[in-house]
């Protein structure tokens, strides 16, 4: 267990299970006390929280709805409670996917509109979840961060290029995320807090299993790859690990693809 950022403090969005819990688990290692973010499963981000403490991390976790600017404001007076309001690193890992064609005929690989959703209800969320939700979030860390701070924004393979026909409002999120982020790379220089983005590709968590029993989709992604394989919530985890990290002082208004070589 690293010492040296023990009394750091680090807020990682929708971090009850998947991606999110390997980036609190990671940073916890790290020496972060880590705030594990959950809009509705208390009991799994408390076992994440639980997981940390065993292994002599230090851990809270905290309840906020990203899709809601009231619930993220209600998240932000909690931590200016239990934690004076500061913070040193941001992850904006919260996301949801829908997927839908816009000429109403499905067309997405996996995750399509479910049950009776309607297109439009679906764009909305995708808009409320990854793009307003990271706009407020970040627009709320940024007053509490300390100088030398750190936000990093979980963004996608799919913020390059649409990949799928009915990905276009997914891939469009992806696409507004990496404009912010290189937009608070300068903005919050001054303060020499760094906004980096870091993209994964098909990561095997249970929202994108790569069981082909579990995912009729697993093998075509994966051949869509260089190395042939799912990454893993840990491998996205070392690269925000590098990038909360003092060595990465220099590194900001950058992307980091952890994606296998997807479309190299």
């Amino acid at each position: 267990m690293a010492t040296t950022q023990e009394t750091k403090l680090a807020l990682i969005t929708g971090a009850s299970r998947g991606i999110g819990a390997g980036i609190a688990k990671r940073l916890a290692a790290d020496g972060f006390k880590v705030l594990v973010n959950y809009a509705r499963s208390a009991d799994k981000a408390q076992a994440v929280v639980d997981e940390i403490i065993a292994a002599g991390g230090q851990a809270g976790a905290i309840a906020g709805d990203v899709s809601s600017r009231e619930s993220i404001e209600a998240m932000f007076r909690t931590i200016d409670e239990r934690h004076g309001g500061r913070l040193d690193v941001l992850v904006n890992n919260a996301g949801v996917y829908r997927g839908g064609s816009i000429a109403g005929d499905g067309g997405a690989l996996s995750g399509d509109v479910a049950g009776n959703e309607d297109i439009d209800d679906s764009f909305e969320a995708l808009l409320n979840v990854n793009v307003r939700g990271v706009w407020y979030v970040t627009r709320a860390a940024a007053t509490r961060l300390n100088d030398n701070g750190r936000i990093i924004t979980i963004g996608s393979n799919a913020g390059e290029a649409a990949l799928f026909p009915g990905n276009s409002a997914y891939a469009m999120t992806k696409f507004a995320v990496r404009g912010l982020s290189r937009g608070w790379a300068h903005d919050l220089a001054p303060r020499k807090i760094t906004s980096n983005i870091v993209a994964p590709g098909p990561i095997d968590t249970d929202l994108n299993p790569a069981d082909t029993t579990q995912n009729e989709s697993a093998d075509f992604i994966k051949d869509q790859t260089a190395l042939k394989r799912y990454g893993t919530a840990d491998e996205v985890a070392a690269a925000v690990s590098y990038l909360a990290s003092e060595k990465a002082s220099y590194v900001t208004g950058a992307e980091l693809d952890i994606n296998g070589g997807w479309g190299v």
